[in-house]
């Protein structure tokens, strides 16, 4: 199961509460992890297509695995993103799969365990040295700014 979620549990009434959620809450957004296990949670939600609504493809459903290639974008207006076992000796790689997939769409990546390091008293924390290691490597590959500018 998706992130130990049992997708069969899912009902119309909890799909109809999350649209209601996320109308009432314009100002913050509401990422849907979007794969086969998850597509009774998300479909609906995109056919809702509500503007504080994103859509987290994860084809490996939380377990770290590296996509071999990313699927193509939602609608237009609708954001999203990708993840799966990104880390900073991967990074670029996997980001110039996702632009093809992306069809000259603005994405988003999601890493999550990748950028932490436990120390010795056994406490995980988020590391800096990590998330600047995939900048670099990303800066260094030529990816693009919001503004269009060549990030430097």
């Amino acid at each position: 199961k998706a992130n130990n979620f049992d997708s069969d549990s899912i009902t119309s009434d909890m799909v109809d509460n999350l649209k209601k959620a996320a109308k009432q809450n314009p100002d913050a957004e509401f990422i849907m992890q979007r794969n086969d296990e998850t597509e009774l949670l998300w479909a609906p939600m995109l056919e809702a297509a509500l503007p504080n609504v994103s859509f987290l493809f994860d084809a490996s459903k939380g377990r770290g695995i590296v996509a071999e290639e990313y699927p193509p974008p939602p609608p237009e207006g609708i954001k999203f993103g990708y993840t799966g076992g990104l880390k900073p000796c991967n990074i670029a790689i996997q980001m110039d799969k996702m632009e093809a997939a992306a069809q000259g769409r603005e994405i988003w990546l999601d890493m999550e365990s990748s950028l932490r390091t436990k120390l010795q008293d056994g406490q995980d924390v988020f590391d800096v040295n990590k998330a600047m290691a995939c900048i670099k490597s990303v800066v260094g590959a030529g990816f693009k700014s919001e503004a269009g500018n060549t990030a430097a």
